[in-house]
């Protein structure tokens, strides 16, 4: 076939192709006259192979990063770095990982089972983010219990969750105590795990099952 086309617009290469393209659509509309327009393809062998081999891009990925994987990572690399910020306090990511680990210890010394709810009976503080670090570490999953919230709310909450264990910063309220849950009370000794400020000498303690109130 001979084609005019205007050289300041398209190239010989160009109109090849589109020859090719024509040509291949009629082939496959002839041999197929009762299939679909959208299905038939335009491509020639030749730009077909080109088409997958720039299209072949495929890899491996690196498994989906957790949470936890994420912070021990930061911890054994930058074990100094400052993590979580409170006023005028300060822990960093080997502090924060040691105080989670002691947490989850203490879940799961409570019993606390694979993806079962937690209650996290707290304010929004640096004990709220490492209870949540340490809920994930002791492969449950946590809720969050407002103090601010109605008793009777709190009360539905963790009923209808079926928590496994309720965590709280000091004495459990009246309304918590009562529903026969196991408590983790974080007052005195629950902080003490992995909590170091800087230039202090407080060593970190884990938390074990004598810290546990059922």
């Amino acid at each position: 076939c001979d084609y005019q086309y205007a050289t300041d617009l398209w190239d010989a290469g160009t109109i090849r192709r589109l020859h090719a393209a024509y040509v291949t659509a009629l082939e496959v509309m002839a041999s197929c006259p009762d299939g679909r327009i959208h299905s038939f393809s335009l491509l020639g062998a030749e730009d077909r192979a080109l088409l997958d081999r720039r299209n072949a891009t495929a890899s491996p990925l690196p498994e989906p990063a957790t949470v936890d994987a994420l912070v021990r990572g930061q911890s054994r690399r930058v074990p100094d770095a400052i993590a979580i910020e409170s006023g005028p306090r300060r822990w960093t990511y080997r502090q924060l990982e040691d105080w989670s680990d002691g947490i989850a210890g203490a879940l799961a010394a409570a019993g606390v089972r694979a993806d079962q709810p937690v209650g996290l009976f707290l304010k929004r503080s640096a004990e709220l983010v490492a209870c949540m670090l340490g809920t994930v570490k002791a492969g449950g999953g946590y809720f969050v219990l407002d103090p601010s919230y109605p008793a009777e709310r709190l009360a539905f909450m963790v009923r209808d969750a079926g928590a496994d264990a309720v965590v709280t910063r000091g004495e459990p309220p009246a309304w918590l105590a009562s529903l026969g849950v196991p408590m983790i009370t974080l007052a005195e000794v629950g902080r003490s795990a992995g909590e170091r400020l800087p230039g202090g000498d407080r060593k970190s303690t884990r938390l074990n099952s004598s810290h546990i109130t059922i």
